[in-house]
């Protein structure tokens, strides 16, 4: 897993030249070569091909980590609700011990 994240980072640019660019994320990455030196004319069908299928593979990447993010994020939601539940339920059940133990002890002490 962790090769496959540093691979992610270094991601072809939108220019088309076949350069690597070091990046956080995919979104508008572009190259560093000088513009003079990048021309798309210069790349074949195949090498187009290829860089344009290494952008579909990270943007899929990322729309299934965005997937699975949202859903861990609702499952997390829905927990914290059950949580907030069951901590008003044992509060009420807590408020009713107290009242059950003042009158027992208001019991006993009137014996």
């Amino acid at each position: 897993m962790g090769a496959n994240i540093i691979a992610r980072f270094f991601l072809l640019c939108e220019d088309l030249c076949g350069c690597r660019v070091e990046a956080a994320h995919s979104k508008s990455i572009r190259c560093r070569i000088l513009p003079d030196i990048k021309q798309e004319e210069s790349m074949s069908k195949a090498q187009k091909i290829r860089a344009l299928e290494a952008k579909v593979n990270v943007l899929e990447t990322d729309a299934r980590d965005m997937r699975r993010d949202a859903e861990n994020m609702r499952r997390d939601a829905e927990n914290m609700r059950r949580d907030r539940e069951n901590m008003r339920r044992d509060a009420e059940n807590m408020r009713r011990d107290a009242r059950d133990m003042r009158r027992r002890i208001a019991f006993l002490e009137t014996q």
